[in-house]
């Protein structure tokens, strides 16, 4: 899966191509990494027990090869890639989503481009081959999907747990509305459209760059007294407790749609379509 016989440096900072790319990391070859980690990934990586440097640009400066993630929430992979290219450094980029390809290499109008794009399902590969080199693209497995998809087998469906999917959105689809609290709003005016058990409980799981209190006050002014925060550290556990997971473009929602649970977008018919590529995911704005 990684090149071998050559000395690795990954750079990672958000979830989505951390999780892919710790997947793909066999403890036995930890000596023959640099790795700089921030944000999400730090904790995404923590239980290899690696040694995380503090300078970047050193990392990729004594690497032969930079494995980076490609994530929009900060400059840090961006800035991986860059400072591979003024070096010479061979990289390669991570995509772990099927959307904003090209803007994930921009930066105030400054286009770097890493030596290849790796990507984990044909959805993917062909929307790639839409911006970049055919050549340049590679289609790897993807391991972190198959460990979630196991471990989720063995979990035991509590029958009543609603689970909602959080995300953080950039752009506010009504002024001065921010856009995944109109997400939950608009959930909650589709509850009675969606087949439920009896007695049910909405468990919202923050993403790993939300802090712990963004939610508390919505919770507290809803009517209903059964919604409350996730408490469960690993995704898989709280996928395999749920009878239902919703959200809204997060590739969570992959994984519960091939675990077998049905899948809900939350996404209003004022914001955009929602870029997962899968047709079994049911969207509440068409009920």
């Amino acid at each position: 899966m990684l090149p071998t016989r050559k000395k690795i440096g990954f750079v990672c900072n958000d979830a989505g191509a951390a999780n892919i790319i710790c997947s793909w990391i066999q403890t036995k070859d930890i000596n023959k990494y640099n790795f700089y980690l921030k944000g999400p990934a730090i904790q995404i990586f923590k239980h290899l027990n690696i040694k995380n440097q503090r300078n970047m640009k050193k990392v990729i400066l004594s690497s032969d090869v930079i494995v980076a993630g490609t994530g929009w929430m900060s400059d840090v992979e961006f800035n991986a890639i860059k400072i591979a290219n003024l070096n010479k450094i061979y990289s390669i980029a991570v995509i772990d989503h099927w959307v904003n390809y090209k803007e994930r290499f921009i930066r105030n109008r400054k286009l770097y481009y890493p030596n290849e794009f790796w990507v984990t399902d044909r959805y993917a590969y062909n929307i790639a081959k839409k911006y970049f080199p055919s050549n340049n693209i590679f289609l790897k497995k993807n391991n972190y999907l198959n460990i979630q998809l196991d471990k989720i087998k063995k979990s035991k469906s509590d029958k009543k747990t609603i689970l909602y999917i959080l995300e953080p959105i950039r752009k506010q689809w009504i002024k001065n509305k921010k856009s995944e609290f109109q997400s939950l709003n608009f959930f909650l005016s589709k509850l009675e459209k969606i087949s439920l058990p009896k007695e049910f409980i909405i468990k919202l799981r923050l993403h790993p760059s939300e802090k712990k209190t963004k939610y508390n006050n919505w919770i507290k002014k809803q009517k209903i007294n059964n919604i409350e925060l996730d408490k469960n550290i690993d995704l898989h556990q709280s996928i395999g407790e749920s009878y239902c997971v919703v959200g809204l473009n997060s590739f969570a929602l992959v994984i519960a749609l091939k675990s077998y649970k049905k899948v809900y977008c939350s996404l209003p018919p004022w914001a955009p379509l929602c870029v997962l590529p899968f047709k079994k995911i049911v969207h509440l704005r068409n009920l």
